[in-house]
C-alpha cells in the first residue's frame, strides 16, 4: 500500500467521523428544539394557571362582597389561594427544570458543532495532502514521460536490432 492509498483510507475514515459528527449535530439540534418547546409549554402552563387562579379568586371575592361572610366561606377562599399558590410553585419549578434542560441541550449542541468543525478541518487537511500527492505524482509522470521521449530522440540510443 503506497502513501496515496494510506492517505485515501485515512481520509475516508475522517469523512466517516465527519458524517457521524454531522448526524450528532442534527440529533442535538432536534433535542434542543424539543427542550425549547417543553420550556415554552411549561411557561405557558404557569402563566395560564396564574391567570386562572387570579380570575377564580376574583370571582370568589366578588361573590362575598356586600354581604355578611361566614368563617367557612373565608376559609374556602384562603384554601383556594393556598392550593393555587402551591400549584403555581410546582409549575414554576417545572419551568425552571425545562429551562435548565434547554440550556444543557444548547451546550451539547455547541460541543457537537465544535466536534464537527474539528472533523471537517481534519478531512480538509487530508484532502489537501491527497491533492498535493496527486499533483506531485502528475509532475513525476510528466517528467518521466519527457525523459523517455528525450531518450528515444537522442542519437545512438536505438537498438542495433532495429537496423
Amino acid at each position: 500500500m503506497n502513501d496515496r492509498d494510506t492517505l485515501a483510507r485515512l481520509r475516508d475514515l475522517r469523512r466517516l467521523r465527519e458524517r457521524r459528527a454531522r448526524e450528532t449535530v442534527g440529533r442535538r439540534r432536534a433535542a434542543l428544539a424539543q427542550a425549547m418547546h417543553t420550556a415554552r409549554e411549561a411557561s405557558d402552563a404557569a402563566e395560564a394557571q396564574a391567570a386562572e387562579a387570579a380570575a377564580t379568586e376574583h370571582a370568589m371575592l366578588a361573590a362575598l362582597t356586600g354581604r355578611p361572610v361566614t368563617l367557612h366561606e373565608l376559609d374556602r377562599v384562603r384554601d383556594h389561594g393556598e392550593i393555587a399558590s402551591e400549584e403555581q410553585a410546582r409549575l414554576r419549578r417545572q419551568e425552571d427544570e425545562a429551562r435548565a434542560a434547554e440550556h444543557e441541550r444548547g451546550k451539547e449542541l455547541a460541543r457537537a458543532r465544535e466536534t464537527l468543525l474539528k472533523h471537517e478541518r481534519a478531512a480538509a487537511k487530508l484532502d489537501g495532502a491527497l491533492d498535493e500527492t496527486a499533483s506531485r505524482t502528475a509532475y513525476r509522470r510528466a517528467a518521466l514521460a519527457e525523459l523517455v521521449e528525450d531518450e528515444d530522440v537522442l542519437p545512438g540510443t536505438h537498438d542495433a536490432s532495429e537496423t
